[in-house]
């Protein structure tokens, strides 16, 4: 399986590839973003210092992985 960078706001909208704006997901996640199938919220770094994701996935549950 490959590996892809998706950034969260969209280069279109200036968004970069930051450490807060993009993440590294299998090929098949990535075309399920792309498809809206994934939404992704937000991603932060938490108080622990962990990478956080939010976002729902294609049933609507809510994560925060």
């Amino acid at each position: 399986s490959c590996l892809h960078t998706h950034r969260i706001v969209p280069g279109e909208n200036n968004g970069e590839y930051t450490s807060f704006n993009s993440l590294v997901c299998c090929a098949n996640c990535h075309s399920l973003i792309h498809s809206g199938k994934i939404k992704i919220d937000r991603k932060y770094l938490s108080t622990n210092g962990r990478w956080v994701l939010h976002y729902f996935d294609e049933n609507n549950a809510e994560h925060w992985d």
